[in-house]
């Protein structure tokens, strides 16, 4: 998991302009994003929405309130800590996608959002430690 000071400068780097290139287009970042994770105590997790937006597992298409929402999901596990699991919600507004919130969700809650009929609409492909293909 990567980790960086939770800073203005460093926001901006790692989203330039508030954009973000993900596995399946842009992804621009709600105005509010920077002082949204402050507010809600994520400071965090501003290494792992950039890891989860630019190299997700899975992005999963799901219902929410009438409209559909990007759920972009990655695993993080350091040294003997439990796997987590973060959660980018990106949402279509005015034909632009546009991420609101990043928070962690157990890995059990991603499981049971792909069960309810969610589509996955990008996987990560796997690659075998082993070296066979």
């Amino acid at each position: 998991m990567l980790h960086f000071d939770f800073t203005r400068s460093n926001y901006d780097e790692l989203f330039p302009q508030g954009i973000i290139t993900t596995p399946i287009g842009d992804v621009k970042l709600g105005k509010n994003q920077f002082d949204k994770l402050q507010e809600k105590r994520r400071e965090n997790l501003l290494g792992v929405m950039y890891q989860t937006l630019s190299d997700p597992v899975a992005i999963i298409e799901e219902a929410r309130k009438r409209k559909k929402a990007l759920l972009y999901t990655k695993t993080f596990k350091e040294g003997s800590e439990k796997i987590k699991t973060a959660v980018s919600v990106v949402v279509n507004i005015d034909n632009i996608n546009v991420a609101i919130s990043t928070h962690r969700k157990s890995l059990r809650y991603v499981l049971q959002i792909i069960k309810n009929a969610a589509s996955v609409i990008y996987q990560k492909p796997f690659r075998r430690l082993d070296g066979l293909e």
